[in-house]
């Protein structure tokens, strides 16, 4: 643990998107929607997370953004069970927004940032998990795009190596396939 370096975040993100040749709006949204979910897990609260990512600084911040209620406002009928819960995001009701700030009132804007240092193992393995699964999706969404219109056409390829009784064919564009020994 002595004199490890430091390993930033963003830096560590730019090498995923120029490896997967994933688009960066795409792995940055990712990363927010995890931030969010290691925030709702580590406060145990289904609430309006703002994640700010500043790209020049290599700093992120994760905040809390509420409005203190006495009562959750009325909702319209029609609304979704959904709706409803989006809605409810954005609201706190006194009680509960005086554990995080004891002089809270109704009416008040609660808005403060949660340490991401202290979100703890479980909530940061949820938030890696989700960031995974984000970049396999763009990953497989990227190559879809690229092929989609070549469905049922030969494409040339290199092979690889083999594994197990299966090629590893290189397809160009850092993408490889796998042709199965029946195949």
């Amino acid at each position: 643990m002595k004199n490890e370096p430091k390993v930033n975040l963003l830096d560590v993100l730019r090498e995923v998107v120029e490896d997967k040749s994933v688009d960066d709006s795409v792995i940055l949204d990712a990363l927010k929607k995890a931030l969010i979910s290691a925030a709702r897990k580590y406060l145990h609260i289904e609430k309006k997370i703002n994640v700010d990512i500043d790209m020049e600084t290599n700093e992120v911040h994760v905040f809390l953004n509420v409005e203190v209620v006495d009562d959750y406002p009325d909702y319209d009928p029609n609304m979704t069970a959904d709706e409803v819960a989006e809605l409810d995001e954005g609201y706190m009701l006194v009680e509960e927004a005086r554990d995080f700030n004891e002089d809270a009132q109704a009416g008040d804007s609660l808005y403060m940032e949660l340490p991401t240092s202290s979100f703890g193992r479980q909530a940061i393995q949820t938030a890696k998990q989700l960031l995974t699964q984000h970049i396999r999706s763009a990953e497989c969404q990227r190559i879809m795009d690229i092929y989609r219109s070549r469905i049922g056409t030969i494409i040339n390829g290199t092979v690889l190596r083999l594994e197990q009784r299966n090629v590893i064919v290189d397809l160009g564009n850092k993408i490889e396939a796998e042709l199965p020994a029946r195949e």
